[in-house]
């Protein structure tokens, strides 16, 4: 199996890592080891999907489930002037919050993302007999269009964090290096 552009990239970054924490104490050393191999692990579960978009695969490292399993519509009811639609898996509160902020979709008078209720698993949205399938229309691409908002979300969440995480262990290098040069300096 050819070796992918993206472990190409990790072994650099290894070995500027290792050239560059050469100084540093074993345990700080050993935190940075760590550190790459936990990188190499998210750079490993992620996949291409049909789109050649990254789709990242660990629930650990997204901290979402919704992430790896989309919402879906699982089936479709109307009652009392209501679509009301079961999703699987149950959707978050803060996917609600995507899905009710989404933007870039059709909508008809009165009847968009945000005044979509759920509970329990089910979104339900207001409907006259004579509308029913353009509203299903567009509560599918609703669906859609917040899971791809969702997925986007979370993997800047995780940029932000990775890059965060990173500045952090750049001052603890800055600072151990200049603790060994201060105890370099020092003479008993």
């Amino acid at each position: 199996r050819r070796p992918s552009p993206k472990s190409y990239l990790l072994w650099d970054i290894v070995l500027m890592t290792v050239g560059s924490y050469t100084k540093l104490t074993d345990n700080l050393f050993i935190l940075l080891v760590i550190r790459m191999f936990f990188v190499f692990l998210l750079l490993n579960s992620c996949h291409t999907n049909q789109k050649g978009c990254m789709k990242i695969m660990c629930t650990r490292i997204t901290d979402s489930y919704l992430v790896l399993n989309p919402v879906k519509i699982e089936s479709v009811d109307y009652r009392n002037g209501k679509l009301i639609y079961a999703l699987r898996p149950e959707p978050t509160n803060e996917w609600q919050r995507v899905f009710a902020q989404i933007s870039g979709v059709s909508f008809s008078w009165g009847r968009g993302p945000s005044t979509v209720e759920f509970q329990a698993g089910k979104a339900s949205i207001q409907s006259y007999d004579n509308e029913t399938s353009n509203v299903q229309n567009k509560f599918k691409q609703w669906v859609i269009k917040a899971n791809d908002e969702y997925r986007k979300e979370k993997e800047s969440q995780l940029a932000k964090k990775l890059d965060r995480e990173q500045k952090e262990l750049v001052l603890a290098r800055e600072k151990e290096e200049k603790r060994q040069q201060i105890l370099k300096n020092l003479k008993l």
